[in-house]
């Protein structure tokens, strides 16, 4: 019970973090109907329950798919939303493709990138 209210309450924050930062951007960053404001959201590479957020490697293109119930219901709201956002999906991985560390890891990194948003 606790692990899930503690989710509960870290999604919460996300959601409106992305709606604080999306609603005070500066002159710069602002999203106008001709330019959708660029998100980048951090996507944890995991093993298990991989129907939520899945990450592979596109040998073709050499970037990652992102796929998954959790992108399918953020994409929804994205859609939704009264501006338009271009969300660009940067799974956590290390040079060699695997997970980069844990989903506190990935969280430590929000305040280091340089980027509208940073979140998963």
């Amino acid at each position: 019970m606790g692990k899930q209210l503690c989710y509960s309450h870290l999604l919460s924050s996300i959601v409106l973090f992305v709606i604080l930062r999306c609603s005070s951007t500066s002159s710069s960053g602002s999203a106008t109907a001709m330019e959708p404001l660029k998100l980048r959201i951090g996507v944890p590479k995991k093993v298990d329950f991989t129907q939520f957020v899945k990450v592979t490697g596109n040998h073709h293109t050499n970037k990652y798919d992102v796929t998954g119930f959790c992108i399918d219901v953020f994409n929804v709201v994205a859609n939704v939303l009264p501006f338009k956002i271009s969300p660009e999906f940067e799974p956590y991985v290390d040079e060699a493709g695997n997970s980069a560390g844990s989903y506190s890891d990935l969280l430590r990194e929000i305040p280091k990138k340089d980027a509208q948003s940073y979140l998963l």
